[in-house]
């Protein structure tokens, strides 16, 4: 059975270019060694992520990141099985390199603040798959 995390959290400070680096490569190792994919944003304030893989191992990568103290006011945005994957062969990608317009963020969100806890489960889906596209 396949299953979808998605969660937003707040950074405890900001994160630099090498931080950031780092955390991509733990994830990316251990995503891949438990068949895990997904994508993470990051905007210098909050965390976005969606993990996608067998229950027990999203759970895993969940309970971690709970425990990570880089992370604060983690909110679960949603969990559920799901058909396919929507980052099949991302073991994490990231899409927080990526320029926003206001525009572009104004279609996920209520306002032009980035406010993810916020958003539905589905814009946060939407505006990540909106991303990778950007990414291609």
């Amino acid at each position: 059975m396949l299953s979808r995390l998605i969660y937003s959290s707040k950074s405890c400070k900001e994160l630099s270019l090498e931080e950031i680096r780092q955390i991509l490569k733990s994830a990316s190792t251990a995503n891949s060694k438990l068949g895990v994919t997904g994508a993470l944003y990051y905007n210098e304030q909050y965390f976005i992520q969606t993990l996608e893989g067998s229950r027990k191992s999203v759970n895993l990568i969940f309970n971690k990141i709970q425990n990570d103290s880089r992370h604060k006011e983690i909110e679960l945005i949603d969990v559920r099985q799901v058909a396919k994957r929507e980052f099949e062969g991302w073991s994490m990608a990231y899409l927080g390199s990526i320029n926003l317009k206001q525009d572009d963020l104004l279609r996920f969100s209520q306002d032009q603040h980035f406010r993810p806890e916020q958003m539905s489960a589905e814009s946060v889906l939407e505006f990540l798959a909106f991303l990778k596209k950007k990414l291609k």
